[in-house]
């Protein structure tokens, strides 16, 4: 099992860039995925001992901030992003230092609450 907190503000995964250069069209992510991704691997890298293989069950809870103009008790798309791009960019980051591929994870919970502190909470079974 992998239990892990990250003490950062939750990032959504955005679409990839094209810019074209002559003839070709090149690919590219944004600069905040990269650096959200960065900071992602810094913080969990040093909680995790091994790379877990075979199946995954993962749950993901995303702690964020109350933005002083949202009356509402619960977050929703409109003012922090889709859970699912909310988890597929700690997902993405996490490749290969938590897990082989993301694709081992067979069973994923994602939820996203306001607290006064943001932060990111990530526990990953084995299913073996």
């Amino acid at each position: 099992m992998i239990n892990l907190f990250l003490d950062l503000d939750p990032s959504v995964k955005r679409r990839p860039r094209f810019k074209r250069v002559g003839a070709h069209v090149k690919t590219y992510s944004d600069p905040k995925d990269v650096a959200f991704k960065k900071d992602v691997v810094r913080l969990a890298v040093p909680q995790i001992e091994y790379p877990l293989s075979g199946p995954l069950r993962c749950e993901i809870v995303f702690f964020l901030k109350r933005p002083k103009t949202v009356t509402r008790k619960y977050p929703t798309s409109r003012n922090t992003g889709d859970v699912d791009n909310l988890a597929k960019a700690v997902l993405d980051a996490l490749n290969i230092h938590a897990f082989d591929d993301d694709s081992q994870i067979i069973s994923l919970t994602a939820s996203k609450y306001y607290r006064e502190v943001s932060g990111i909470e990530v526990k990953i079974y084995s299913l073996n």
